[in-house]
C-alpha cells in the first residue's frame, strides 16, 4: 500500500524541517506538494515527488524554480 504525504500552504508547515520531510521519504511516503508549499521545498532543497499549482500567482511566482527541480 502506498502512502502519500500531502503538503499544502498551511501555517503548520513552519513546524516541520528538512529532516522531518526526509524521514517521511525514507519511510516510503510519496510527497505531493501544492500551491505555495513549494517555497518550503525550495528553501530546504528537497524535491517533492509531485507538485500542483492551484492558481496563476503560484505558477508565475515559482516559474524559475520549476527548472531547478526534477518532478
Amino acid at each position: 500500500m502506498e502512502k502519500i504525504l500531502i503538503v499544502g500552504p498551511s501555517n503548520d508547515l513552519c513546524n516541520f524541517d528538512k529532516e522531518d520531510l526526509l524521514k517521511y521519504k525514507n519511510e516510503g511516503y510519496i510527497i505531493f506538494s501544492y500551491s505555495d508549499s513549494l517555497d518550503f521545498f525550495v528553501k530546504n532543497k528537497i524535491t517533492p515527488d509531485y507538485f500542483s499549482f492551484l492558481d496563476p500567482y503560484t505558477l508565475s511566482h515559482y516559474l524559475n524554480d520549476f527548472n531547478t527541480f526534477d518532478f
